[in-house]
C-alpha cells in the first residue's frame, strides 16, 4: 500500500488532509501483464477512487480513443469493443463530441470558440496525444482545418479571463503537430511538464457547468516519465460514501501518482471506468450513455 498526504490546492491553500490509502486490486480482474488496478480510499472524507496503470512499454498493449454515434455506458462499451477496459472520454452531449477525437482521421474537433455573457472567447483546449514514435504529450491545441496536419499545439493556452477575450490563435504562435497518431481532447489541462497548471480559466470552463472547486465525480488521464498511462476516476455525489474532489485536488492526486502531463476528462455521472464484465468504479449514474471512450486493448 502507499499513501498520499496531504493534498494541496493550487496556490498552496491547504484543504483538510486527505490520507488516501491505495490498494492493488488487480487480482479482482482478469488483467494482462502491464495493466494494474488500484483502489483508493479516505474514510474520513469519505472518498473513493480507482485507477488503471497501463504500461505502454508493453508492446502487446494499445490505448486508443473511440467515438460512436450509438452511445452506451462504459461496461457495455468494453463488452462491445472487446477491450480490456474503458474510461469515458472528453466532453460530449448526446452522440456529439465537443472534444477532439483523432484516430487516423479527425473524427471530432475541439470547440474553437465559446460565448459567455455575449463575449466571444477563442480557445485552445487540452488534448492527450499519442505520437507515431510511441511518445505521448498533453498540449493545448487549435484546429485550422479538418485534417490532422491542421492541428497546431501551443506552449501555453490562449490567455482568456472572465470579461477579457484573447485573440484568435495563429499558426505562427504554435507548432504543427506533425507526428500525431491519435488522441482525444478534454480539459482543463491539470499538469504540464511536471507542473500543476489547471488552466480552467484560460480554457473557458467557467460558465459551462464544469466546476473548478466544487467536490464532484471526476475522470482524468495522464502519463508518467516511464510511459505508464494513468486512467483515474473519482466517485462523488454519493453522500456518506464518496464526496468527490475539486480540480486542484485532482491535479495533486495525479501529480503524486507520478504524472508529468495530465488532463481532466468529462466528469459527473459520466465518470465511468469498466471492464466488459463490471464497473471498476461506482458511478453516480451507471446508466449514463457516453459516445467516446479511452479503450485499452491487448493486441
Amino acid at each position: 500500500m502507499k499513501k498520499i498526504f496531504p493534498l494541496l490546492l493550487l496556490n498552496v491553500l491547504v484543504v483538510s488532509a486527505q490520507n488516501i490509502t491505495w490498494t492493488n486490486i488487480s487480482s479482482n480482474y482478469n488483467m494482462p501483464n502491464g495493466v494494474k488496478v488500484y483502489s483508493g480510499e479516505d474514510a474520513s472524507i469519505p472518498l473513493k477512487l480507482k485507477y488503471l496503470d497501463v504500461d505502454l512499454n508493453n508492446t502487446d498493449l494499445e490505448l486508443t480513443p473511440v467515438l460512436s454515434k450509438t452511445p452506451t455506458n462504459a461496461k457495455n462499451w468494453a463488452n462491445n469493443l472487446g477491450a480490456i477496459a474503458v474510461m469515458n472520454g472528453g466532453y460530449f452531449g448526446g452522440s456529439n463530441s465537443y472534444s477532439a477525437i483523432i484516430n487516423n482521421t479527425v473524427e471530432a474537433k475541439n470547440v474553437a470558440s465559446l460565448t459567455r455573457k455575449k463575449i466571444n472567447y477563442p480557445v485552445t483546449r487540452g488534448f492527450f496525444g499519442l505520437n507515431s514514435d510511441g511518445t505521448m504529450a498533453v498540449n493545448w491545441i487549435y484546429h485550422f482545418g479538418n485534417a490532422k496536419t491542421d492541428i497546431y499545439s501551443y506552449a501555453t493556452p490562449t490567455p482568456n479571463s472572465d470579461g477579457n477575450s484573447a485573440a484568435t490563435p495563429t499558426k505562427a504562435e504554435g507548432i504543427q503537430w506533425t507526428n500525431l497518431a491519435k488522441g482525444m481532447g478534454a480539459g482543463p489541462v491539470l499538469i504540464k511538464n511536471e507542473n500543476i497548471v489547471n488552466t480552467y480559466t484560460e480554457e473557458v470552463f467557467w460558465g459551462s457547468g464544469v466546476s473548478n472547486i466544487d467536490l464532484e465525480p471526476r475522470s482524468s488521464i495522464g502519463y508518467t516519465n516511464n510511459k505508464h498511462v494513468i486512467l483515474l476516476v473519482v466517485d462523488g455525489r454519493q453522500e456518506g460514501v464518496s464526496a468527490g474532489v475539486s480540480l486542484p485536488q485532482l491535479a495533486s492526486i495525479l501529480k503524486n501518482l507520478g504524472c508529468i502531463d495530465a488532463l481532466n476528462c468529462d466528469g459527473g455521472g459520466s465518470s465511468q471506468l469498466a471492464t466488459p464484465n463490471a464497473f471498476i468504479n461506482t458511478p453516480s449514474e451507471s446508466y449514463r450513455s457516453i459516445p467516446s471512450v479511452w479503450a485499452i486493448y491487448k493486441k
